[in-house]
């Protein structure tokens, strides 16, 4: 039945031929890096888009054709210098020691645990002495970084392209100085759009053609899968993996709606991460302090979460209302009706995905 595991797994970066309709977005971001190849300097990118609409794919297309050294063309005699990449996940909330820890990892400056008792300051200054020629830096999730100063620094060392890539632009500069403000506003933005239907559809018909013995999905399948995904190509390959994951446990030869049926609900992981990315740093703050104190209710949230030493700025009890209105409609919350007004509590899946223990009395 399958033929190629990789291609219909969400989490696993697929082959360029796999990436359709995005062809314009990955010329556009190699032109705005190709001054790197010739030893010139950029401004970088940053890439914005909804959940699930090929933004990282595409960035790490990106990263994955960037020629190891500048083209000697370009080089008056002498070494080329190298052009390395490095790839930093901020979806759980890097702090600026993170950011740095990881670039030295990618650097070739050996695992973390053997800087363990070295100042921020220091791995800083040992990021920049070790780049010998350019690095491009693909912050994902960058709005989730939450120490924000860390894109100032990078912006301004030499040799370091930056290209962060996040849901919503004005995530990315929530709660920055506005020095840093006016940096990251010389990165050329690249947007993605959300994917329709029918977009889905073909994205799902070439997983299938890589993955999949023939006959096993059928064009009613796909669009079934496409029409229950809410335009996020991440689940609609999450939804297609279980099912076949499901048929196969079924010793069955293919798909029927019926084991369609029963993966949707299989792919609530996925869901919850596009949720959970889609909120800004703030949002994610607020959310952690009711997994950590729910249920509760909204005046104890907007205390606790006011109180939090991330927050640089205490929100109103009714924008803290606002963002308990859309955690419930994205199903992350859940109410509990009182006599006094409703408490709220984290789902559990979400809880899981946050990696927040509530306190204890």
């Amino acid at each position: 039945m399958i033929t190629n595991p990789d291609v219909l797994t969400p989490d696993v970066q697929p082959p360029r031929e796999l990436i359709v309709h995005r062809n314009s977005e990955i010329n556009h971001l190699t032109s705005i890096f190709e001054p790197v190849t010739q030893g010139l300097t950029t401004s970088g990118a940053f890439i914005h888009g909804p959940p699930g609409s090929g933004k990282t794919c595409a960035a790490r297309v990106l990263l994955k054709n960037l020629p190891a050294e500048v083209d000697p063309e370009y080089v008056d005699g002498g070494k080329c210098p190298p052009i390395e990449t490095a790839y930093i996940d901020c979806y759980n909330g890097k702090s600026r020691r993170q950011v740095y820890q990881e670039l030295l990892e990618e650097l070739g400056d050996g695992p973390a645990e053997t800087r363990r008792s070295i100042a921020t300051d220091e791995l800083q200054r040992r990021t920049r002495t070790l780049i010998d020629g350019y690095i491009v830096v693909l912050l994902d999730e960058a709005d989730q970084i939450g120490e924000k100063a860390v894109l100032k620094e990078l912006y301004e060392m030499t040799g370091v392209v930056l290209l962060p890539v996040v849901n919503e632009t004005h995530h990315l500069f929530a709660d920055a100085e506005d020095r840093l403000d006016s940096r990251l506003t010389s990165l050329t933005p690249v947007p993605f759009k959300c994917y329709d239907e029918s977009t889905l559809v073909e994205i799902l018909q070439a997983r299938v053609d890589a993955g999949l013995e023939p006959g096993v999905v059928d064009q009613t399948h796909l669009e079934t899968i496409a029409s229950r995904s809410k335009n996020d190509a991440r689940r609609a390959i999450a939804i297609l993996n279980n099912a076949v994951e499901t048929a196969r446990g079924q010793n069955a030869s293919e798909l029927t709606m019926e084991i369609i049926d029963q993966a949707t609900p299989m792919s609530e992981p996925d869901v919850i991460r596009s949720h959970l990315s889609a909120l800004s740093r703030t949002q994610r703050i607020c959310l952690e302090t009711i997994a950590e104190i729910g249920p509760a209710k909204s005046g104890a949230i907007q205390q606790a979460y006011s109180s939090d030493e991330r927050v640089d700025e205490a929100r109103s009890q009714r924008m803290v209302r606002d963002w308990l209105s859309e955690f419930e409609d994205r199903k992350l919350v859940r109410p509990f009706e009182t006599c006094n007004g409703p408490k709220y509590e984290v789902r559990e899946h979400v809880r899981e995905e946050l990696d927040v223990k509530r306190e204890t009395a």
